[in-house]
């Protein structure tokens, strides 16, 4: 689930819930700072910048890492129903490295706090987010490109 749906489900939520209107970058660093898919240790709030949709004047929301999480909620189910979904269709074989290995989260999205933690519960897999989950699917692309021939191979077999 990429990152910019969970922007833009926060900027449907305040839009409906207070009647601001922001932009995605606001958004953004909603979700970087206060964004969560589970409860944090210690809850958390920041003030979102944004248009009144009524008359368009600029107004200050002060949200809370729960009002976040609640907008969230749709995204992360997402998630977790294709992890099921994905591991539904998954041979036994590979089924029981999953159980052995767990799961390997990259991605913008994965830096979403809790997460882990959440898909954790719900599973009952082990967890883990790559060292630079920004850059990992680019990296392996190119690692992928680097070595086509020998992966082409192993692939047709």
């Amino acid at each position: 689930m990429a990152g910019d749906a969970m922007d833009e489900c926060i900027q449907r939520h305040l839009r409906r819930e207070h009647g601001l209107a922001v932009g995605p970058f606001e958004a953004e660093r909603v979700k970087i700072e206060i964004g969560s898919a589970a409860p944090l240790a210690e809850p958390m709030e920041t003030e979102v910048s944004g248009s009144d949709v009524a008359t368009g004047i600029p107004r200050v929301v002060k949200l809370t890492d729960e009002m976040v999480r609640g907008s969230l909620d749709s995204p992360v189910r997402a998630i977790v129903e294709a992890i099921r979904k994905a591991l539904g269709k998954t041979s036994p074989e590979l089924a029981a490295d999953i159980q052995r290995r767990g799961i390997v989260l990259a991605g913008g999205g994965s830096l979403l706090k809790g997460l882990g933690a959440r898909l954790h519960q719900e599973t009952g897999l082990p967890i883990y987010r790559v060292k630079d989950p920004l850059t990992a699917v680019v990296r392996g692309t190119g690692h992928v490109l680097d070595h086509l021939k020998e992966l082409k191979q192993v692939c047709l077999n």
